[in-house]
């Protein structure tokens, strides 16, 4: 979600996609219905739940064309980006959101 919405983050073509889920019986279901990689290296998502339910309850859809999935809004995003202690503050500051969103932090 982080480079859709236009942050400065560096994405490979292979990039492993982020789900947060609503909580862990969702967690638990996905893992069900799709099966759970046999080594990290196998896997094509990550499955997690969210920290807090507003999360998956404001999802977006943004660029339809290109993400087949409703994403978390953008300010979600910027307080998963705050927890990364290696780049999280240096993208937050250089990330400048399209005008559809009030840049909060």
């Amino acid at each position: 979600m982080a480079a859709a919405a236009g942050a400065p983050v560096a994405v490979r073509a292979d990039q492993l996609l982020d789900f947060f889920v609503a909580d862990q019986a969702v967690r638990r279901r996905a893992t069900t219905l799709l099966g759970a990689a046999s080594t990290p290296a196998h896997a094509r998502a990550a499955v997690r739940v969210a920290p807090v339910a507003a999360v998956c309850a404001r999802r977006v859809e943004l660029l339809p064309e290109r993400w087949q999935w409703p994403l978390a809004h953008p300010l979600f995003v910027a307080l998963d980006l705050a927890q990364d202690e290696g780049r999280g503050r240096e993208i937050l500051d250089a990330w400048q959101p399209s005008p559809r969103w009030v840049r909060v932090w």
